[in-house]
């Protein structure tokens, strides 16, 4: 081979290889290019991941506050309903017992108005006379002499007040009239009109 044709495949080689230099600057350059991008690109994908993971913490932690409220209104409102059982039985209870004592009373009522009329028919088939101390005033101590036997020492006075009340009451209404006049073998006698609503 001449060495001219070995001198033009040198420039040739040359060529290529300034050729091929270039190229792989150019190259070069494009990866360092790239390599800043996506140098630029996992920095901004990374401030983006701290920043969701920030924001999924404070998610997170609200979440955790709103189940710990949850979980005490959920205690609160056991207890509520706990208590409120509780006050539903004392309720009925107490409404229990508020029905014994209304038939207790009610019994004792009843009873205390037989032994009143029992006692009045005692004292007027005894002849017994109402005392009267004014004009239109009843004389107090019958009744109490009655009641005191009757009743025991704290409800007497009361018992003996009510009943003379209510006797100058009804002495007051003209409509009155206690006592039903009957014929009893031929003769006439004046009993106590139990039909009577005073």
């Amino acid at each position: 081979m001449s060495n001219q044709s070995y001198e033009d495949t040198l420039r040739k080689q040359g060529k290529v290889i300034v050729s091929l230099q270039n190229e792989i600057d150019k190259k070069d350059q494009m990866l360092t290019e790239m390599e800043q991008k996506n140098s630029d690109t996992l920095a901004c994908v990374r401030r983006l991941i701290i920043g969701l993971v920030e924001n999924i913490n404070s998610k997170i932690g609200v979440c955790l506050r709103w189940n710990a409220k949850l979980e005490q209104i959920k205690a609160m409102n056991f207890k509520m309903n706990h208590e409120m059982e509780c006050l539903k039985k004392e309720l009925g209870q107490l409404n229990k017992q508020l029905e014994e004592s209304k038939a207790l009373n009610d019994q004792r009522q009843k009873n205390f108005i037989e032994e009143i009329q029992k006692s009045l028919r005692d004292m007027f088939r005894g002849r017994s006379q109402l005392g009267i101390k004014r004009m239109g005033e009843l004389d107090p101590k019958p009744f109490q002499n009655l009641c005191s036997q009757k009743y025991s020492s704290e409800q007497w006075q009361e018992m003996s007040a009510q009943l003379c009340s209510s006797w100058e009451e009804n002495l007051k209404n003209p409509a009155w009239h206690p006592f039903k006049t009957i014929e009893v073998n031929g003769i006439l006698q004046e009993i106590l009109d139990e039909n009577d609503e005073n």
